[in-house]
């Protein structure tokens, strides 16, 4: 088997989530062969979110837990999760205990296909994105949560790109896609470059969007430099934005998130109550850190 996608099996998880699905409306219970199943992946590009450097934020699926404060570093989660603990940051969900490459695995957990709800929540519990989605029966989706558009200075907003992936491989080439979750980058393009220092931009994406997935794109590696496919990502003025490559591996596909902001933000975000009881804002800073994350799928 060519693909080094791990299949993590959260036994609790299923149990806690899933046992009760039986009883919910348009979804199908997880069945003790593993039939019936879709896997999903949750992955953090939020900067706000990251900047806190403290806390864990919960994603619950189909019911919001109201029992207590959310504390995945007292012990393990019945829920996916990310933790923006310096010491412990986990920005995707599910995590491997060991990475295999310099190339991070995208690793999914299974629930029970149907129609289910996705509530993503802070670092204390409010829900930041509630969205529902009907999985397919052996389907494969990464959930990205990032930062939503907004005028700087403005009330944190946040946004869920749902990205199907299809698990296919070619056996002498390389596949590669783009998933756009900068807010304030703009529109970019995408060329190749080669040895030569020739450019390559047939079949690569162009004009992408904030909050966008191109297809993916099959590659030859031959003139490639030093066993990578180097890629410009350039913005609306021919100006290159971000420079990244991918390792000329027969078989294998990469998703490069384009993530973070291209420009110092600044945010408001809860930050407890006033007396009146209504809602106290904090502003935080964001460091402009536009940059890609790339991502092995297959």
């Amino acid at each position: 088997m060519n693909s080094k996608i791990q299949f993590v099996f959260i036994f609790l998880i299923s149990f806690l989530l899933l046992g009760v699905a039986g009883c919910k409306k348009n979804v199908t219970p997880l069945l003790p062969d593993g039939q019936e199943v879709s896997n999903i992946n949750f992955y953090c590009a939020s900067d706000v979110l990251i900047s806190l450097v403290a806390g864990g934020a919960p994603v619950y699926i189909d019911q919001y837990d109201t029992s207590a404060l959310f504390r995945p570093s007292l012990g393990e989660s019945a829920y996916p999760y990310f933790s923006f603990i310096s010491y412990a940051t986990q920005l995707e969900y599910p995590y491997p205990a060991t990475n295999y490459d310099a190339y991070k695995l995208i690793y999914y957990m299974q629930v029970a296909s149907g129609i289910h709800r996705f509530l993503f929540c802070d670092t204390g519990k409010a829900v930041l994105v509630d969205t529902s989605l009907n999985l397919a029966y052996q389907a494969y989706n990464t959930f990205y949560l990032t930062d939503a558009p907004v005028a700087d200075n403005s009330r944190a907003a946040y946004q869920v790109v749902i990205v199907p992936e299809d698990r296919q491989a070619s056996s002498d080439k390389v596949r590669v896609r783009f998933v756009h979750l900068s807010p304030d980058a703009g529109t970019l393009g995408c060329y190749m470059q080669k040895a030569d220092n020739s450019k390559v931009y047939d079949s690569l994406p162009q004009n992408m969007a904030f909050a966008s997935a191109s297809s993916y794109v099959t590659l030859d590696t031959a003139g490639a430099y030093h066993n990578q496919l180097v890629f410009h990502l350039f913005d609306n003025t021919g100006t290159d934005q971000l420079i990244t490559s991918v390792p000329t591996t027969p078989g294998r596909s990469y998703v490069v998130v384009i993530q973070g902001f291209k420009n110092n933000q600044q945010r408001q975000i809860p930050h407890g109550k006033n007396t009146d009881g209504s809602i106290k804002y904090t502003n935080v800073a964001i460091t402009a850190n536009l940059r890609v994350m790339v991502r092995e799928s297959y």
